[in-house]
């Protein structure tokens, strides 16, 4: 795909359907009704959106970045689901807690781990451990001449796959389910 990320490299999506029903039977409800139905929907979308953002922050990632990351598109009368995305933008290391150990012979290179559901895992990237700052950075060719950079930071995909599994968007839409039949009562 030109221009663009290729379908299996995007995150999941969570689309939180109200009535397994189709939109012409849910636009035949009264107005009042597709409301409720909605804001119940929306609710359990911005309850699904802190449990994601409870479980991503907990592996010492920034709230605000996290935040700002997962997004939610919002059911209304006219459609009967919520969607729940995540932007693959990445979080700056200096938004996240990671650490770093030698593992080169010579010394001069420090690995960059982060952790992932209590393990350490390591990402892209590398310390100077003699540095002043200890700032991860990458090295990388362009034009045939050795460049260094600041790393840009830590992508949530990993998180977001480990989480969203097809066990947990059942869940979630089972919740809601219940949720729609005991406050409404379709």
């Amino acid at each position: 795909m030109p221009g663009g990320t290729s379908r299996a490299r995007r995150p999941k999506a969570i689309t939180l359907v109200g009535l397994n029903k189709r939109i012409e039977e849910f636009k035949a409800l009264p107005a009042k009704l597709r409301q409720q139905i909605s804001g119940i929907i929306n609710e359990q979308a911005r309850e699904t959106r802190a449990d994601l953002i409870q479980r991503i922050t907990a592996d010492g990632f920034s709230e605000a970045s996290v935040k700002a990351r997962i997004k939610i598109g919002r059911a209304s009368t006219k459609h009967d689901e919520a969607t729940i995305s995540l932007d693959t933008k990445r979080i700056p290391f200096s938004r996240v807690k990671f650490t770093t150990a030698i593992e080169d012979k010579t010394g001069t290179r420090a690995s960059v781990f982060v952790q992932r559901g209590g393990k350490r895992i390591q990402v892209y990237g590398f310390v100077n451990p003699y540095g002043k700052k200890q700032k991860p950075l990458i090295r990388y060719e362009k034009a045939g001449k050795k460049v260094l950079v600041r790393s840009s930071g830590v992508g949530l995909k990993l998180w977001w796959d480990g989480i969203i599994t097809e066990q947990y968007i059942t869940q979630i839409q089972k919740s809601l389910e219940i949720r729609i039949t005991q406050e409404i009562g379709l």
